[in-house]
């Protein structure tokens, strides 16, 4: 989908940053605006307002854009999201969850006995980034859900166990949620039997 300063440039101020889209170490970010009268009032702001980045980091920055390098990185992460997504369908095929297709992310509804904050508990004693919805709620009484991050520093073998983990969880695990004999839990990090 393009960005709106595609169809309007006269009347859009465009910001984007590397930050989320290339590593989170690249703060650093661009403005472009409509005209050049905006782009001098937003400079004296600017200068104002926030200390000046880092330099090479602007160099390194902007060479990588000007090069290819930026929009090579960015299909690459896009073509693994979506690997990911794919590997998130086929585990989970029989899970409720939300998602789109090329999504770092899964929003998954949290079935009962367990509660949002025991799941995502023990999702995070495997290893897996789990987060509670409260941190997205925006009214006062949060859904029973967490987000899964397919991404980060795991690999796609870890994501594909990660995957497993919750699959287990979530069909398998509730009865133990809820106090009762449900089938033993596996310790996935050492692979043995702990129940």
């Amino acid at each position: 989908m393009a960005p709106i300063a595609t169809y309007a440039p006269e009347l859009t101020f465009y910001v984007a940053g590397l930050s989320k889209v290339l590593g989170a170490g690249l703060r650093i970010g661009y403005l472009v605006t409509p005209n050049v009268r905006y782009t001098a009032r937003v400079s004296s702001t600017m200068a104002t307002l926030s200390v000046m980045a880092n330099p090479a980091m602007i160099q390194l920055a902007t060479r990588w854009i000007e090069d290819g390098t930026v929009r090579a990185a960015t299909l690459a992460i896009r073509e693994e999201s979506m690997a990911r997504q794919q590997l998130a369908e086929r585990v989970l095929a029989d899970i409720e969850y939300q998602s789109k297709p090329e999504a770092f992310h899964l929003w998954l509804p949290v079935p009962a006995p367990w509660n949002r904050i025991e799941l995502a508990t023990r999702l995070q004693q495997h290893g897996i980034a789990a987060v509670v919805s409260d941190a997205f709620a925006m009214r006062a009484r949060a859904p029973e859900a967490v987000r899964i991050c397919l991404g980060g520093r795991a690999s796609r073998e870890d994501c594909h166990r990660h995957l497993e983990i919750i699959h287990d969880a979530i069909k398998h695990l509730p009865a133990m949620a809820a106090g009762g004999y449900g089938e033993p839990l596996v310790d996935y990090q050492v692979g043995r039997n702990t129940a």
